[in-house]
C-alpha cells in the first residue's frame, strides 16, 4: 500500500498519513478463502434450504441515502461493518462513513472501494454519534473515541476472475453468513432506478461503478439482491436484483471483511 502524505490541521484528528500494513493487507488467493471467510452463528448449515437460497438482508440496518456529500464506498464499507458489529448485540450500533467521508475530502483524494477497506483496517470507523451523517467537520472528540476496525479482508473476485466463478465465491460467502461489497460496472440509468424489482442493464459505461452489498442469493431466480446507499426509494425499498448472467458480465471486484 503507497504511503500518502497528509497536509491538514492537527485539530481535524485524522490519521497523517496510511502506514504500511504488517502483514498481507487483501487476501487474493483462493485456497485461503475458506480458511479466512468467517461463519455466523446460524448460517453454514446443511440443511437443502441454504442450497436454494440465503440472506444476511435481516441481519443488516437498513439502506441509507449517501446524499450529496458522502463517498458511496464509505457508506457501503461502514453497513458491513455495522452487520459484523450488530449480529448478536440487541444494541444496534450506527458507524460514520462520514469518517472516511472527511478524511478523503480533507486529502482531496478520491478514494475507492477497495482504499476504503484498507482505511478501515487501519484507522476503523468511530460511532456515527461522535462523526454525524452529514457531518460538516470531524469532532476533537474522535481522538479518544471507540473505533471499529476488521482483521483484514478477502478479494474474492477481479475484473480477472471468470464469471462462474464470481457467482461460485459470492454464494459461498453467503453461505457462511457475510455480506458481499463489491463494484459494480453500471448504465446511466442504474442510479434513478425507482419502483422496480430487477435491474435489465441497457449497456454498461466502462468509466462508471456503483459500489454495492450483495446481501441474498436465490438460486430459483437465478440472481443476487443488492443493497444501494441511495435510500429506500431506489430500486425496491433500496434493493435490487441482478441475474447471475449480468452478474458475470459487470461485477469487476468482490471483497468479503474479516471481522475482529
Amino acid at each position: 500500500m503507497c504511503l500518502v502524505s497528509f497536509s491538514f490541521a492537527q485539530s481535524t484528528f485524522i490519521p497523517k498519513k496510511i502506514k504500511t500494513f504488517r502483514g498481507q493487507m487483501g487476501i487474493t488467493d483462493a485456497t485461503q478463502f475458506d480458511e479466512f471467510t468467517n461463519t455466523m452463528s446460524g448460517f453454514g448449515t446443511d440443511t437443502r434450504s441454504i442450497l436454494t437460497d440465503q440472506s444476511v438482508k435481516p441481519y443488516m440496518m437498513p439502506p441509507r441515502n449517501v446524499g450529496q456529500k458522502g463517498i458511496s464506498a464509505a457508506y457501503v464499507a461502514s453497513s458491513s461493518l455495522e452487520f459484523y458489529v450488530n449480529f448478536s448485540r440487541n444494541f444496534k450500533e450506527n458507524l460514520s462513513p462520514d469518517y472516511i467521508t472527511l478524511s478523503s475530502t480533507i486529502l482531496k483524494q478520491e478514494l475507492n472501494l477497495e482504499d476504503v477497506i484498507k482505511f478501515v483496517v487501519e484507522y476503523g470507523i468511530p460511532n456515527a454519534g461522535i462523526v454525524p451523517f452529514d457531518a460538516t467537520e470531524i469532532s476533537p472528540q474522535v481522538y479518544g473515541a471507540k473505533k471499529y476496525t476488521i482483521k483484514n479482508y478477502l478479494k474474492i473476485f477481479s475484473t480477472a476472475t471468470k464469471g462462474k466463478q464470481k457467482v461460485f465465491e459470492v454464494r459461498k460467502a453467503l453461505i457462511k453468513g457475510n455480506p458481499v461489497l463489491i463494484d459494480l460496472q453500471i448504465d446511466e440509468r442504474f442510479e434513478t432506478l425507482s419502483g422496480v424489482e430487477f435491474w435489465e442493464p441497457i449497456g454498461s459505461n466502462g468509466d462508471r461503478t456503483q459500489p454495492l452489498i450483495v446481501v441474498s442469493y436465490d438460486e430459483d431466480l437465478e440472481a443476487f439482491e443488492l443493497q444501494n446507499n441511495l435510500g429506500t426509494s431506489w430500486g425496491n425499498q433500496g434493493y435490487i436484483w441482478v441475474k447471475y448472467s449480468d452478474f458475470e458480465q459487470y461485477a469487476i471486484n468482490g471483497f468479503v471483511l474479516i471481522p475482529e
